[in-house]
């Protein structure tokens, strides 16, 4: 009966337009399981199934019978535990280690401002917030809820304050492209909020959505696909990795390189607010480097759900320096001898190496020329749930899957793999010293705040249960509540590295279960992308920042592209300085703000998401607004 189904299904599908090539195919790749069942007078379904099995067969290079043998071989490598590392090498990878704030770290960053002309950006977009409690796109999540600015908005008006420093070095307008890589969930939700909000700014031209596809989901080490409903096949995501593809196969990199002059690209991910605190050196350090691929690296804990910066050599002297992993890292180390201990603390508590922070720089020109040779494909991975020790079955349909930043494997041995590394508190002695003496830190609190390093990793993925699960275990939490404190936390420290005096956090929990996590609550200090650009930038703002103080619990918000200069300013309270127009200025002398501010308030389950997944909400007692539409503007509390 099986058979004859089959056979009716299939007439009727070589009776529709186009199913006489999808029939062929299917035959050619032993996929006709798939028929079996479905009701061959669904007309419209059949139409469907043709589309379907058409785009996946176009998605993938090599088309269909590409991914199915692909699959095969990973899953045969899979089901005998083979080590796509074995026979290699661990060691410590070539990279710059900047420290925050020191005169090196400065002329990185100055080198990193004099090639902005020549640097376009892409953001990999494609999920959900649900894993958070979000019903929504990930990147219309609010940075922080003082000023509900989203990540999307966040990021582009960093571009646009690249842009117009490119433009004021350049002597001439300069345009920098933007590429966002988005999913069939989130590519209309995404363009909707990008076409209501004028693209915040940018012009429409230099956005480029690129829409991943699925890829067909398997049942078996055979490569048999999964088939869904009637006339469907069962797809999942296919992994980040590709946005390389996705470059590749619209010429979105060639453009770029060749309309653009783009020499360098950043590749980003979805809510990580502090990514740019760390992309401007280290687009300097590739520049000077010409490194082919730089990825942007943060100090690692030991067992840390974070994968490690490699470099793997093999036998015959060759290497690659890579991601690896964290669920494969231990074994690597391991079975290379030269770690026995697998992933564990150096001398300074911390891996010896670095974490992998999924931003990443590629040399343009470099970076084509791989994308021509590999057709934008990225090395592959499965990770099928087994049914049994037989590894013959599987709990449930897996897929290939790929990762964006698994592409410098794909490198030649004779290219520069880097990365750079930021650590530091930026702090200088003298700021501290000065803290202390008036009493404002206690010797042990400037320990504890001022002269760790400064975090410049706070992804926004986990919901406040699972975030509060890792805090337990010394894994940061990277909640959206984290997110917004670790904001205003490299916001403050920032201020506090060129003088300025910021008053401690205090340490908070908003409520008293096991879901809920505790966070410093520093002052909540907001900066235009275009005020703290760099250090250049913020001390252009702040002149003579031993002037300015900003109390505990008080609120700064510098909004806007025009010049802000705060000379002397003594805040308790809550404070927005708006200078929105690029061609307008505002000074602030002798000013004295001292009014209610802003506090957050704890929320129950009852309360609006963005709010929710946090834990509190903003409870405005009192906030002043000075705002400049015009050039020359100053306020002066003396006056």
């Amino acid at each position: 009966r099986g058979r004859s189904m089959a056979s009716s299904q299939a007439k009727a599908l070589q009776a529709a337009d186009g199913g006489a090539a999808v029939l062929e195919l299917l035959q050619q790749t032993d996929q006709l399981h798939l028929l079996n069942g479905w009701n061959p007078d669904n007309a419209a379904g059949i139409a469907k199934f043709i589309a379907q099995i058409s785009a996946l067969n176009k998605g993938y290079p090599g088309g269909l019978a590409g991914y199915k043998a692909k699959a095969q071989e990973l899953l045969q490598a899979s089901a005998t535990g083979d080590n796509p590392f074995e026979g290699m090498t661990p060691e410590i990878p070539m990279g710059c280690k900047l420290h925050y704030g020191d005169e090196e770290f400065e002329k990185f960053e100055e080198g990193g401002l004099a090639i902005l002309e020549h640097v376009g950006f892409v953001l990999v977009a494609g999920g959900l917030g649900e894993r958070l409690g979000f019903n929504g796109i990930k990147v219309a999540l609010p940075t922080e809820i003082t000023t509900l600015k989203c990540y999307l908005q966040f990021y582009i008006e960093t571009i646009l304050a690249c842009q117009r420093t490119a433009s004021i070095r350049a002597g001439r307008e300069v345009k920098l492209p933007f590429a966002i890589m988005l999913s069939g969930d989130t590519h209309a939700r995404t363009q909707e909020l990008l076409e209501s909000n004028g693209y915040f700014g940018l012009e429409a031209l230099q956005v480029t959505l690129m829409l991943q596809e699925k890829v067909a989901s398997i049942i078996d080490n055979d490569g048999h696909f999964s088939p869904g409903v009637d006339w469907e096949v069962e797809t999942k995501p296919h992994g980040h990795g590709d946005v390389h593809y996705l470059m590749h196969s619209l010429g979105v990199a060639k453009r770029w390189r060749d309309e653009y002059q783009t020499q360098f690209a950043v590749f980003f991910q979805d809510t990580n607010a502090l990514v740019f605190h760390a992309v401007i050196p280290a687009l300097g350090v590739s520049a000077k480097e010409m490194y082919a691929v730089n990825s942007i690296a943060g100090p690692r804990q030991a067992k840390r759900e974070m994968g490690a910066i490699i470099k793997l050599t093999r036998p015959d002297g060759t290497s690659i320096t890579n991601n690896v992993e964290y669920n494969q890292l231990d074994a690597v180390l391991r079975d290379s001898g030269r770690y026995p201990d697998g992933d564990a603390p150096g001398e300074d508590g911390m891996s010896p190496f670095v974490g992998n922070m999924n931003q990443l720089i590629f040399h343009i020109p470099t970076y084509v020329e791989v994308l021509e040779k590999t057709q934008g494909l990225v090395p592959e991975f499965v990770n099928p749930k087994y049914a049994d020790e037989t590894r013959s079955k599987f709990k449930k349909p897996t897929r290939l899957e790929c990762m964006m930043q698994d592409l410098p494997r794909l490198f030649q041995h004779d290219e520069k793999v880097g990365f750079t590394t930021l650590t530091g508190s930026g702090m200088r002695p003298a700021v501290v010293s000065r803290l202390v003496e008036a009493g404002i830190y206690s010797k042990a609190l400037a320990a504890e705040v001022l002269e760790t390093d400064i975090n410049f990793y706070s992804p926004c993925k986990n919901n406040k249960a699972d975030g509060a699960a890792k805090q337990k275990k010394g894994v940061h939490p990277s909640s959206a509540c984290t997110g917004e404190a670790d904001l205003y936390a490299a916001n403050c420290r920032q201020l506090l590295s060129i003088g300025v005096t910021v008053h401690p956090p205090t340490k908070v929990t908003f409520g008293r279960s096991p879901e809920d996590i505790w966070i410093q609550d520093w002052p909540h200090v907001v900066l235009a992308p275009a005020q703290c650009l760099s250090t250049a930038h913020v001390s252009a703002v702040f002149p003579t920042p031993d002037k300015v103080e900003i109390s505990p619990g008080a609120t700064l918000v510098l909004e806007g592209a025009g010049k802000i200069v705060i000379e002397s300013l003594k805040l308790t309270g809550a404070l927005t300085i708006r200078c929105q127009d690029r061609d307008a200025s505002i000074t602030i002398r002798n000013a004295v703000v001292n009014n209610g501010g802003m506090r957050f308030e704890e929320v129950g389950d009852d309360a609006e998401e963005v709010f929710r997944i946090r834990g509190y909400r903003l409870d405005v007692k009192a906030h002043e607004v000075w705002e400049s539409m015009e050039e020359g503007k100053v306020i002066d509390g003396a006056a």
